[in-house]
């Protein structure tokens, strides 16, 4: 289903890629004027590029960089419209699969339980107090509760593993292996597509999933790095097994954010693509205009990453290994941040969340402390001010042949 454009503005935006925008002159400065007319009349919304691929695709994956108020806004409109697609399920990375029946009781009760829905997202992460997240939540309960009678429910298909967080006690726990393996006690991503599938492909349904970035791979070996060198390759996302498993019948999604940089995925964030999608789309003056494109089979096939850690995983890297489409919603330097939730931890459940946290120095924290953890989280312009390096010239990011 890696299949061809049927959109001017695809086509578009891949030559303005093509073009490098600091060498236009006469005729060619001409021409983008044009092309970027065409393109302004012809754009796909992003709502209606995510529902036109559940023509092919029986799984389309939203793969983000956490904590992009954009990005989860987004979501937000896209999911009443799923119902025009087929589409009733959407599985969601930040909630525990054994939370699933109470996922299920807070969905389609009568009335909105923020307390329920809260504590549903703390069981997921104690520190993933954003308001965005619980806000799907609430949006799939609200679509359930103005249904038409007879309407089929929406419903939320919870993704996450049960880790035993509370097993790394000491500092030193985080370093000896036994330990690791009795926080997951055997569940792996494989454990999320069994969900996916037994629960929905399998019976003839369609879903719309919603990860992070590294989750959402399908056919892309991601890179896996000891230290700064290259040791292998991942093959077991989540992605990965569906993609194993339905081929053509998945279709992955880039929502647009920071990458990691080529040492590794926790230095510095470098613009996708090398720079290549937001030169190409500002060239066609729609910096500010939300859109999805098609990256298969189009001259963005052939965009670059050599500034990510991405490319550490074959010598000649394409925009087209990594994903089928593109979604972009602002540019980075107007992406903003999540809200945190400011009582997301209470006196009350302080406790708790010191045992159970992912972060084994939080075993002693103050509830001030948690707090910064999340406030800390929220803040997207802060994280790219520390790490975020745009210094490159996405103009020359495409490969000619």
């Amino acid at each position: 289903m890696k299949r061809a454009l049927r959109l001017p503005l695809v086509a578009g935006l891949a030559l303005l890629a093509a073009v490098p925008l600091h060498a236009q002159t006469g005729a060619s400065r001409r021409s983008t004027r044009q092309l970027a007319s065409a393109l302004a009349a012809a754009r796909q919304g992003p709502e209606a590029y995510v529902l036109s691929k559940f023509a092919t695709a029986d799984v389309v994956l939203l793969g983000e960089w956490h904590g992009i108020h954009e990005n989860l806004a987004f979501l937000q409109r896209l999911i009443p419209l799923l119902p025009r697609a087929g589409v009733h399920v959407i599985a969601w990375e930040f909630a525990r699969r054994v939370d699933q029946p109470a996922i299920d009781s807070l969905l389609g009760a009568p009335a909105w339980n923020e307390a329920r829905a809260r504590d549903i997202t703390r069981r997921f992460k104690v520190d993933w107090g954003f308001r965005e997240y619980v806000d799907v939540l609430q949006v799939i309960w609200r679509v359930n509760r103005d249904a038409p009678a007879g309407a089929v429910p929406l419903r939320l298909l919870a993704l996450g593993n049960a880790p035993r967080w509370e097993v790394l006690a000491r500092p030193e726990d985080a370093r000896d292996p036994a330990r690791w393996a009795q926080v997951w006690h055997g569940e792996t991503e494989a454990d999320w597509a069994r969900v996916v599938l037994d629960s929905v492909v399998l019976r003839g349904g369609k879903i719309l999933t919603y990860t992070g970035l590294n989750h959402a791979f399908t056919h892309f070996r991601q890179p896996v790095l000891d230290g700064s060198a290259f040791a292998g390759f991942e093959t077991r996302r989540f992605g990965n097994v569906l993609y194993n498993r339905l081929g053509s019948r998945t279709f992955m999604i880039v929502l647009h954010g920071p990458w990691p940089d080529s040492t590794g995925y926790g230095g510095s964030l470098v613009p996708p693509a090398d720079g290549a999608i937001e030169a190409a789309i500002r060239g066609a003056g729609l910096a500010n205009v939300p859109i999805g494109f098609d990256i298969v089979r189009t001259p963005f096939a052939d965009a670059t990453g050599r500034t990510s850690v991405y490319s550490r995983a074959q010598h000649a890297f394409r925009l087209a290994d990594l994903a089928d489409g593109y979604i972009y919603l602002a540019p980075m330097d107007r992406l903003t941040g999540v809200q945190a939730i400011d009582d997301f931890i209470t006196d009350e459940l302080l406790p708790e969340a010191r045992r159970t946290a992912d972060d084994v120095s939080l075993r002693q924290a103050t509830l001030e402390q948690f707090r910064a953890v999340i406030a800390e989280g929220a803040d997207l312009r802060a994280a790219l001010r520390r790490r975020y390096r745009p210094a490159i010239d996405g103009s020359a990011a495409v490969r000619r042949p």
